[in-house]
């Protein structure tokens, strides 16, 4: 049986309410935006309420998903399903929930290819996990590529990105105190001053303290890719020279958003998506997916679509912003 607790639904709309309002979600577009959102959305939870455990758990898999995760397409859709039936979605949405096992190989993979590459040959056991997470020998061949010859900088510095890899193979979770943490801490401050002693110009640094060790997760729709960037920096001694600011990517990726966003307001409105759906089929799958509309249906969607959009305008304003500055 479902469980109804309506003196649940004040807490759950205030959930939403809350969410909208994160500077990530439209508290970055201002008071009056968030204000209208949040007016949107109350009124149509008014009408969706009581919500059951179902919906209740739909919701936070919602406000799980970013832009920026790595299965943005399928988990829409996979979230337009489990609205459409009710039901949450059976596998992770978003974040660290939503990495499969290949992915996690990857990950380990360069961090692996890092430790190798970092120790002294034959006194290692990487190569014996390398084989198993790279098995052709891929992603080392890359990694050593890119790093070129061994020089005491570029072992501090890979030294310092390997330990931000690991950070995101079993650090994270835990708490500020935890000793894991705190020696993590303290090994990227000792790298990072012995960085600074040998090379005070350092321009490579920077860029990896920009990425921090949260953007280097391995949800993030582009994490591969600033592995390569670090590294390749790195090995070049530069840490733009072999690939440069693109500054367009947020561009590409609200483009991508359009594609399933359109559809998702059109059924939200009860509009027509027939136009749409003789450019992409997305849409009449969207369609399917959400099947008959009724009250409930009508306010997860409308805060799936609230979610994403406010971030889809941010991703777009920031690229126009960084191309403003390069013209």
């Amino acid at each position: 049986m479902i469980a109804i607790n309506n003196n649940r639904d004040q807490e759950l709309l205030a959930l939403c309410l809350k969410e909208v309002a994160y500077p990530h979600r439209w508290g970055r577009h201002g008071e009056a935006t968030v204000a209208r959102e949040q007016k949107l959305l109350t009124k149509l939870y008014a009408k969706a309420k009581p919500l059951n455990d179902h919906v209740q758990k739909i919701m936070e898999q919602i406000i799980n998903l970013e832009i920026c995760n790595w299965r943005l397409e399928d988990s829409i859709l996979v979230l337009c399903r489990a609205i459409g039936n009710k039901k949450p979605a059976a596998r992770g949405i978003g974040h660290l929930a939503s990495i499969t096992r290949e992915r996690w190989r990857q990950l380990w993979a360069y961090w692996l290819a890092c430790r190798n590459w970092v120790s002294r040959p034959h006194f290692t056991g990487y190569p014996a996990m390398l084989a198993c997470c790279d098995p052709q020998g891929t992603i080392q061949r890359h990694v050593g590529e890119m790093l070129g010859r061994k020089t005491d900088l570029k072992l501090l510095y890979v030294e310092r990105f390997a330990h931000c890899l690991e950070y995101w193979l079993g650090i994270c979770p835990l708490t500020d105190d935890s000793p894991a943490k705190l020696a993590h801490k303290a090994s990227v401050k000792a790298l990072e001053e012995k960085i600074l002693n040998l090379n005070p110009q350092d321009d490579i640094l920077p860029l990896m303290v920009a990425e921090g060790d949260g953007r280097l997760q391995a949800c993030n729709h582009k994490s591969f890719r600033r592995y390569t960037i670090i590294l390749s920096g790195i090995g070049a001694g530069n840490a733009r020279a072999v690939m440069p600011v693109r500054g367009t990517d947020g561009l590409e990726r609200a483009a991508l958003l359009d594609e399933y966003l359109l559809p998702i307001k059109a059924w939200k409105e009860g509009e027509n998506t027939n136009k749409a759906e003789k450019k992409s089929g997305i849409s009449a799958k969207i369609k399917k997916l959400l099947g008959e509309r009724d009250e409930q249906k009508i306010f997860l969607v409308a805060f799936l679509y609230s979610i994403l959009r406010s971030q889809q305008l941010s991703a777009r304003q920031r690229a126009e912003k960084r191309l403003t500055k390069t013209d």
